[in-house]
């Protein structure tokens, strides 16, 4: 039975999920529907649209809500229809370097090390180097190390830019680190996403082939997003310029790992042709407040 978009949406949301060309910004509260709106999105991209589910891209934080969607997308299609390239951004990225990480060397069967086999990393180094683990806390360079490749910043960039005897310090570990990882033929979490956009922004034919492949890009909790994610998306949308991001301009929960909310305050200047629409209806609110 055919979806009744009208019905089952309201006008805000039906804006956002007939808005399928070109750049759009959902500004979204918690409890306004955002993540139903999307999910209707991509049913109304298969079922009206006649886009096939590998064309699509969708994104977002956890796998738990990337699994939701996937079911309320089967739900709603009534079908096994299943939209391949959903999951997180982690997932999407790991992908990505299994099909293609070989141009810039990285081998398909790559290992992933993980926050505490980074730290254990980074421990051996500051003892290899000389230095007391006491003083040089291996979670403090550990983090430093993320921070700068979420930030896009290589080791040599950051060497060239250092200014103190700590920074050099950071500077020399990042380096030996980076060596040990791709000698382990590794890559740690922050490496998922910055050798992708690594390798697309370096290899054009790669590049061509991922942004035309993804007619329509569609990413939740844009907020959440760092500067990694952010330049990966913009990526992708180099041949189609379809990309649909949700977000609360109001909340970050990833503030931590350098998620910014100037994201959203970029997307008009990055996309200036696009559509704005606000999410303004709250069914989380009970009218008793």
């Amino acid at each position: 039975m055919a979806i009744d978009f009208r019905n089952e949406l309201n006008p805000q949301q039906q804006a956002g999920v007939f808005a399928t060309e070109g750049a759009v910004l959902v500004l979204a509260g918690a409890g306004s529907g955002k993540t139903r709106m999307l999910t209707y999105k991509i049913a109304y991209l298969i079922e009206e649209g006649g886009i096939a589910p590998h064309s699509i891209l969708a994104v977002t934080f956890t796998n738990k809500a990337a699994n939701e969607m996937r079911e309320r997308i089967k739900f709603l299609l009534n079908s096994s229809i299943s939209v391949k390239w959903l999951g997180t951004f982690h997932s999407i990225c790991g992908k990505i370097l299994r099909i293609d990480g070989d141009k810039i060397g990285i081998p398909s069967d790559y290992l992933i090390y993980d926050a505490e086999d980074s730290r254990s990393l980074v421990r051996e180094i500051i003892i290899d180097l000389g230095h007391d683990i006491k003083t040089i806390a291996p979670k403090k360079v550990a983090n430093a190390i993320s921070r700068l490749k979420r930030k896009l910043i290589s080791p040599d960039e950051f060497s060239n830019a250092a200014k103190n005897t700590a920074e050099k310090l950071v500077s020399d570990i990042y380096r030996r680190y980076d060596e040990l990882l791709r000698r382990a033929k590794a890559v740690d979490f922050d490496d998922m996403i910055s050798l992708v956009v690594k390798l697309l922004g370096t290899n054009e034919a790669v590049m061509k082939k991922y942004s035309e492949k993804f007619q329509y890009i569609l990413v939740d909790e844009f907020q959440d997003t760092n500067e990694s994610q952010f330049a990966f998306l913009r990526h992708l949308t180099a041949v189609h310029k379809n990309i649909t991001v949700v977000g609360d301009d109001d909340q970050s929960i990833y503030s931590w790992r350098g998620a910014q909310v100037k994201n959203i305050l970029e997307f008009p200047k990055i996309f200036p042709d696009c559509k704005i629409i606000k999410l303004e209806k709250n069914y989380r609110s009970t009218g008793h407040i």
